[in-house]
């Protein structure tokens, strides 16, 4: 249990390796038929012919983003690095002959979910050949928030009587998730003092 992390790096390498096989057969694929402008044939340092960059579990940690592009060799932003305490969000620029891949739980405890989220879509719009963003569970779970917290939805259904998503084990409705999460809270406080 103790080597959870290098299960991990594991898991990521074998994911990016399984990546770069992926783009270097969409690279041969599209220097055979050139029907993107060529966007998968641009130049690189490695066999493939370009580099690859890959972050994953950010988790709305701004600073830890911003370490990320500092040493990166495909991300820049464009008007050097934002302060973390700037509101507005900074703009991503990808290097030529890069890929990059997002894999997912950008959002959960930090303060720069919503600005994470805007470069990176930013970047994706302004890439959408070479940019790639999956979403992980953290992703996913804040997803179903904009439907199920919805006034026309609470209107239909009011929070203490919608059931659980199908997809909980626990089956905990949305009340007894916050109820449980209070009394935990105020178990903590209780252990401080």
């Amino acid at each position: 249990a103790g080597r959870w992390w290098l299960r991990t790096v594991r898991a990521h390498s074998r994911f990016e390796r399984a990546v770069a096989g992926f783009l270097g057969s969409a690279r041969r694929t599209a220097s055979a038929e050139p029907r993107d402008g060529g966007a998968l044939q641009a130049g690189g340092s490695n066999r493939l012919g370009f580099k690859l960059g890959y972050v994953t579990d950010v988790e709305g940690n701004l600073r830890y983003f911003r370490d990320y592009v500092e040493r990166s060799e495909v991300l820049d932003y464009r008007d050097g690095t934002p302060p973390l305490d700037h509101p507005n969000p900074g703009t991503l620029e990808l290097r030529e002959g890069t890929y990059f891949i997002f894999g997912g739980d950008l959002f959960d405890k930090g303060p720069g979910d919503i600005r994470l989220s805007k470069e990176l879509v930013a970047l994706k719009q302004r890439y959408p050949n070479r940019v790639y963003l999956l979403i992980g569970n953290r992703d996913a779970n804040k997803l179903r928030f904009a439907a199920e917290l919805s006034d026309a939805q609470l209107q239909q259904v009011p929070l203490d009587k919608m059931t659980a998503p199908f997809w909980l084990t626990k089956n905990r409705t949305p009340t007894e998730w916050l109820r449980r999460k209070k009394e935990n809270k105020n178990k903590k406080k209780g252990e401080e003092l």
